[in-house]
């Protein structure tokens, strides 16, 4: 008797097949629990956070954040968050939203096993592991992701809109992800079910105007400015008619394809594009599309597209490290539209795949930027005769700032590179992060504030009366006043 094609295609009901795939997700498993552990043990040793980081900042910078980006409940919990330390912070984001993916896949019907590939592969997205380089600013919106989960899967779908206008008053990407909870509970396979659905997510959607709204609002009330005032490097480009949406969509378009391939490496694309394929030719050989099908394929291209989604009207820079939606979205593509008897295959694609490769990429930058912020404090320490919470004024001169970056990456392991990391440190206002971090006040950069006390800095290197016998990067001039004056040199 001849085999239909879909029972050549999902061969994976002989005993023999199913144990060895069994085998090979469990060696996929233990391998990216193993880069996850190493990138967690170099997180817990990174040296200083990004220079805006919740713990650098004072409560008016704070309030920026909020006529910028919205963000009144970071603002409102700003004393609270002030005690939290880093490294505790930055582990807590990827325990909570690690707990979050494994609930939502559980309720998608995924064993304990897939759960945990699924889960794996959205915690070890290079973007996330760079977000969390601001791990108290995050860690509002990972309780929230944590909590949203858990209450729409638990008590109703009604209160997804409840924890947009939250997740907008933070960082709005992991709200995004919700619709996969909202999945949660789909039995009704008619069209009639399939018009609930589609309700529930216009519901979600409702909650992301809400979000808006509230936090356009919550800066008229403190600020006098109805909505948000965007900052000039992100680029804004305004849709002020159809030709310029269109425009937009066509750069972010454009921008999707190359976030991918930041993302993933060729081959890394190759499994994702086989993987598709694999799930698609299933579709195909079913002969009929049913409504789940749609409302299940709707549902992950709105998780997907959502980042670049809701920013049309502006079209500012879209930034790596929001991305995790879409990586979500990509994962969950094939794994939620797979039929369960060929999801074996479908996770050993994603975790050898995509999984894995994302992780490395992740490993290699957490290790880099921990190596690299370890040197920059130590550098610091060396030189200061006392902590810099000491001093009242630090000013701080950095004319090769290139050259600084240059000698700390020398003193690294060989074959480190930045890799995802977008922002690189060759900039003043991100090494200064080392003196934050050891506790100073009010640090004067002159490569940013041109401050008088800058040029007795130099003028005291050029006449060869500091420095010269001194080898490390970071030199001592001398009291000036109330003021340190330090040189950070090649």
């Amino acid at each position: 008797m001849q085999r239909s094609f879909k029972a050549t295609l999902y061969n994976v009901q002989s005993p023999t097949w199913r144990l060895a795939l069994d085998w090979v997700i469990w060696v996929g498993l233990i391998l990216a629990l193993l880069m996850l552990a190493t990138s967690i043990f170099y997180g817990l040793q990174i040296g200083h956070w990004r220079h805006d980081a919740f713990l650098y900042i004072s409560k008016d910078v704070a309030a920026l954040k909020v006529q910028q980006e919205g963000r009144w409940l970071n603002y409102l919990l700003f004393d609270v968050l002030q005690f939290i330390p880093g490294h505790l912070a930055w582990f807590l984001n990827l325990i909570f939203i690690g707990v979050g993916f494994y609930l939502v896949s559980k309720e998608l019907g995924f064993s304990a096993l897939h759960s945990s590939i699924f889960t794996l592969c959205c915690i070890m997205f290079p973007g996330l592991h760079e977000q969390n380089t601001w791990p108290v600013t995050s860690l509002p919106a990972s309780v929230l992701f944590l909590i949203a989960v858990m209450a729409i899967t638990r008590i109703s779908w009604l209160l997804t809109p409840a924890f947009g206008i939250l997740f907008f008053a933070t960082i709005p990407s992991l709200y995004f992800i919700l619709p996969l909870a909202i999945l949660k509970n789909y039995e009704d396979k008619s069209w009639r079910g399939f018009l609930a659905m589609a309700g529930k997510g216009v519901l979600w959607g409702f909650g992301m105007i809400a979000g808006y709204l509230v936090s356009a609002f919550y800066n008229w009330q403190k600020f006098g400015m109805f909505g948000f005032e965007v900052a000039s490097w992100r680029d804004p480009h305004p849709a002020h008619d159809l030709a310029s949406l269109s425009a937009n969509v066509a750069r972010y378009a454009e921008l999707f394809t190359g976030h991918v391939f930041e993302w993933l490496p060729t081959w890394g694309v190759w499994s994702l594009l086989l993987t598709i394929v694999f799930v698609g030719a299933g579709i195909i050989a079913d002969r009929k599309i049913k409504p789940d099908f749609i409302v299940k394929t709707s549902y992950v291209i709105v998780v997907m597209i959502s980042p670049y989604l809701v920013l049309l009207g502006i079209g500012i820079l879209l930034q790596f490290r929001s991305l995790l939606p879409m990586a979500v979205g990509i994962l969950a593509f094939p794994a939620i539209l797979a039929p369960a008897h060929a999801r074996q295959v479908v996770m050993a694609l994603l975790i050898f795949g995509i999984g894995l490769p994302s992780g490395w990429t992740s490993l290699q930058g957490t290790r880099w930027y921990s190596e690299f912020t370890r040197i920059n404090v130590r550098n610091v320490e060396e030189a200061l005769p006392r902590r810099p919470s000491a001093y009242s004024y630090l000013v701080v001169d950095i004319p090769d700032i290139e050259g600084y970056v240059k000698g700390i990456q020398d003193q690294m392991p060989s074959g480190l590179s930045p890799l995802y990391y977008q922002e690189f440190m060759t900039q003043p206002d991100r090494v200064i992060s080392a003196f934050t971090e050891l506790g100073a006040q009010t640090i004067i950069p002159c490569q940013i504030w041109n401050h008088e006390k800058c040029s007795i800095i130099r003028a005291r290197i050029a006449d060869g009366t500091a420095c010269e016998d001194n080898l490390g990067q970071v030199c001592v001039i001398g009291m000036e006043e109330n003021y340190l004056l330090v040189s950070m040199r090649p």
